[in-house]
Parts: C-alpha cells; structure tokens; sequence
C-alpha cells in the first residue's frame, strides 16, 4: 500500500471531520510556527540578553569581591543580598568547575558566563528552588590557609523571561476558544447536507420521505430544492405507472371473464383445454399483478421482524414437503413493508420448492444491511443467464424455469421479488449454492437501527 494510499485509509470519512481536519490543520500549523518563531527568535534573543546581563553582573561582582579585605568580606555579601542582586556568601569548598543544567534557560546562561568569566567556575542548577547557584574561586586561600570562594545563589527569573509560559497559555486558550466557535459554525452548516441525505436515503430506498425543506447555504438550498423537484416527478411517474399498468390489469379482467364463458359453453376437444389453459395463466397473472400494484401503492413501510416472517413463509413452503432448514438467529427487525416482502419470499421459495428437495435459508443482521442466503439443491442456472431469469416470461434452456407460470403461479415470480426488494432499496442477486444448485442472496438496508 503506498503511502498516499494509507493516508486516504486514515482520513476522517465523514463531511464534519473533513470539514473540521481542513480547518484544524492550518491553524495548528500556524499556531506551532507562531510559536517555534516567538520561541526561537523572540524568547530565546531575550533569554540570551538577560544572561549576559546576569553574566556581567556576576564578573562584576566577582572583581569588585577580590579586591574587598577578608574582614569586610561578610558586609560585601550582605549588601549584595541587600541589593536582591544574589544572595551571596563566602563558601569553603573550593570550585571544582562542575556543571548541572536542567534545562534550556541553563544553557543559555551557562555559555554566556563563560564568555564573561575568564576563569574556572561551578555552574549548579536548582530547578526545584527556583535558583542557580555560581561558584567563583576569589583566592587560592585565605588567611587561615582555606580557600576563599564566592558563592551566588541567583534566582533563575533573572536568567531568562519568566512570563513566556504566559504567551502559551494564551495561545492555547484562544486557540480552544475560536476552535469551538468553529466548530458550532461547521455543524450548523453540516446539518442541512444531513437531512438532505437521510431525505435522498429515504428516497433511494423506497420509504416516505421526512419533513425536508431546503436550508443552509446558498448552494445547499439549491440542491434541495432539486431534491425536492426530482422527488416530486418521480412519485408522480411511479404513481402513473402503477396506475396505468393496474387499470390495464383491471380492464383486461372483463374480456378474460367473457372467454372462460364462451369456452364453458365450448365443446370438449383438445383445442378447448390448451385455450382453457392459457386463460387461467392470464388470470393467474393479472391477479397476481393487480394485488403486487395495489401493495406497492398503499402499504406503508414499518418495522418488522424479518425472522419471523422467514417463519412463516418457511412454514407454508414445507407443505409440498420440502426440508427446509431455517437459521435466523434473534429479532431481525428491519424497516420495510411486510406484505411486499412476504410476497417475494413467497416466489423465491416457491421457485425452489419446485426444482429442489432440500432448502437452506440463513438471515444475519449486519451493520448497514440485513442479508438472506437461500439455497437449494436443484440444478441450479448457468451464470450467463442467470441475470435472464429475472425478466418476465423468460424460459431457459436448463431444466429449472424460475418465472414459470406452475412455479410463480404469474409467470412474475422472481421479477416481482427484484422489483420489491428493490424497492426497499435493496438488491437480490443469484450465485451457486454449496450443495451445487441455486443460492439467492438477498440483502435489505438498515438506514438507523430500530
């Protein structure tokens, strides 16, 4: 995986992250060269300037401490303490040039003492009392053979600035501040995008539409009105549709009614039951046909347990004797219309029941969708013509015809199903069985757990 690869992977998939890494990430840029500048320039020149100070008045001092006699050396470093210069006293242990830091205010003032002192010094770091402690030899010895050292204990404010941790805070505090009112301001124009796509979802997938009026941005507002508009004619063309094709359906009911009179009339013979025949298929389809437009027209979707419904067409499908074995672990309750689904199921399983002795149906609840295997052990389809056996009235070649007028009792059977299912905005799809027959896939959307 290459590397523009991974960061895709690892980018925020949603609009609101998106939107808040794309402003997020150049104000934090900009806030850390804000301060690595104030920090390397500002912080660190003023740093430097306070040490060579510090350094300067060290070395003074220093020399002004030599030349003091041993019997006023006590009110020398009293006046210095005095003076909140250091505080100062006379040590007996001798310098030993050791060097303890514990930081970067150290370092800087470490280096400008020795730039200042031409001599050997101790430099010992006190980070916890807040002092650096210098040692600076004045003589080898003193007057009663002990060497006389000059020891200052200088508070480490006078080494570097001592607001600068000021600057962070307030960095940080208005960094949070203008970062939240961000992110109020990135969630009330997200909000709009939201509803128009919990709207197109519901659309998409068949189901009444929420209460959506178009607000937001300019360009927002334009798209759901579009949304509004496209919603608008699709319905009405559906409504259309349904309607034209169920008053065909009707109209064709009275000729269909005239014929099976004239043909009870009719002489016995061959001729007589091959036309009996196909009137009965003609009924049987636009009885069929009229009861799939009338739900597709006035059921409403709500939420149904899917399991139980898998019951209850597996119930009725074992009459023909068929072993069917059912695996629908828990409620699968999913939000659909159940006359609708319970009618495709029906097809599905008739198709199987008549080409198959044995039926596996398994249902599992996955986190965008709820998906059914069902598998037999017929024949089974050849895959290039698998995607014929969903138009209408189609006969294949093989031995197994999934839209039969004996199977389907319409000539519809698995046309109708795909139509349904996807209507609920789902998908059905015919593969291989394990046992080597026909495995139907079917898959329904879950838009929000119920």
């Amino acid at each position: 995986m290459s590397i523009a690869s991974r960061l895709r992977s690892l980018a925020p998939k949603g609009l609101f992250w998106r939107t808040l890494l794309i402003f997020a990430t150049p104000v934090a840029l900009m806030q850390i060269a804000i301060i690595q500048a104030f920090f390397d320039v500002h912080w660190e020149r003023a740093a430097r300037n306070q040490s060579d100070a510090m350094a300067s008045e060290i070395a003074f001092l220093a020399e002004l401490a030599r030349d003091v006699p041993e019997s006023e050396f006590q009110r020398f470093v009293g006046k210095i303490s005095r003076l909140k210069l250091a505080e100062g006293r006379i040590s007996p242990e001798p310098v030993r040039g050791q060097t303890r830091m514990s930081g970067f205010e150290d370092k800087v003032a470490l280096r400008a003492i020795r730039r200042t002192l031409q001599t050997r010094f101790d430099f010992i770091s006190d980070r916890l009392a807040k002092t650096v402690i210098v040692r600076i030899p004045l003589m080898d010895e003193a007057e009663d053979g002990q060497p006389r050292t000059l020891e200052l204990r200088i508070p480490r404010a006078r080494l570097s600035p001592s607001r600068s941790y000021q600057f962070l805070v307030a960095v940080g505090v208005f960094t949070l501040l203008m970062t939240g009112a961000a992110l109020l301001f990135i969630r009330n124009q997200i909000r709009p995008i939201e509803e128009l796509a919990r709207a197109a979802q519901a659309l998409g997938q068949n189901l009444p539409v929420p209460d959506f009026h178009p607000w937001g941005a300019r360009e927002v507002r334009r798209a759901g009105q579009a949304f509004l508009d496209m919603h608008a004619r699709i319905r009405a063309q559906i409504e259309q549709r349904t309607l034209l094709l169920a008053g065909v359906s009707h109209d064709l009911r009275t000729p269909l009614t005239r014929m099976k009179l004239h043909l009870a009339l009719a002489p016995p013979g061959p001729d007589r039951d091959a036309l009996a025949a196909d009137v009965e298929f003609m009924r049987r389809t636009l009885e069929s046909y009229l009861d799939f437009a009338r739900d597709a027209q006035t059921e409403a979707a709500s939420p149904t347990d899917l399991g139980a419904l898998l019951r209850k067409v597996a119930d009725h499908a074992r009459v023909r004797g068929t072993r069917i074995i059912l695996n629908a672990p828990g409620p699968l309750v999913v939000l659909l219309r159940p006359n609708s689904i319970e009618r495709a199921l029906r097809n599905i399983l008739e198709n199987a029941n008549r080409h198959a002795t044995e039926i596996h149906i398994d249902a599992t609840e996955g986190v965008d969708a709820t998906h059914v295997l069902i598998d037999d052990n017929g024949p089974g389809i050849p895959e290039d013509r698998r995607e014929d056996a969903f138009s209408p009235f189609v006969r294949l070649d093989t031995g197994r015809n999934l839209n039969d007028a004996e199977s389907a009792g319409s000539g519809l059977g698995l046309a109708i199903a795909r139509d349904i299912v996807r209507a609920h905005g789902g998908e059905i799809s015919l593969e291989t069985s394990p046992p080597g027959g026909l495995r139907v896939r079917l898959w329904l959307p879950n838009p929000e757990r119920i």
